[in-house]
């Protein structure tokens, strides 16, 4: 029970590096913990309940997921929202950035469901593919005759 007892107490002490909703049960299983160590009378049973239940809160303890490669894909990303690309791209891009937004704001959130949705930015984002550049339609329709000299120039009047 004592390295069981010295883990969860270890994690109730730095409850800050947690998810909160991780560890809501834990202090209680400490101290009750505490009261079976503390108990000379205690018996088999009641110290290996105590330490099932610790290891198993134990094993519920999450840190918060690095969020800070998402939240750059994202940054990146929404600035490619406006650009011109094609827009089944831009489906899938916004698509990629809801999701990802969510899961940035989700507290719950685990690494994998992070890396993964980072991931699903970084494809979209590269699978843009751009539009070609229109011309404005004036400009096409209108024929310009080529001259090598234009009629404005001083030599173009010189005899």
């Amino acid at each position: 029970l004592k390295p069981a007892f010295s883990l969860a107490n270890n994690i109730s002490k730095d409850n800050a590096k947690y998810i909160p909703s991780s560890i809501e049960n834990l202090a209680g299983l400490v101290a009750s913990a505490d009261q079976v160590l503390a108990n000379g009378n205690a018996t088999q049973a009641e110290v290996a309940a105590a330490q099932s239940a610790l290891r198993a809160e134990v094993m519920k303890a999450r840190k918060p997921a690095n969020k800070a490669l998402l939240k750059s894909a994202l940054g990146r990303a929404s600035n490619l929202a406006g650009g011109q690309f094609g827009q089944a791209g831009l489906d899938a891009l916004a698509a990629a950035i809801a999701n990802a937004e969510a899961l940035a704001a989700d507290e719950n959130a685990t690494q994998q469901a992070i890396d993964a949705a980072w991931v699903e930015v970084e494809r979209a984002a590269r699978g843009l593919e751009e539009l070609p550049v229109q011309q404005p339609e004036e400009a096409a329709a209108v024929e310009v005759p080529f001259s090598p000299v234009s009629s404005t120039h001083p030599r173009a009047h010189a005899t």
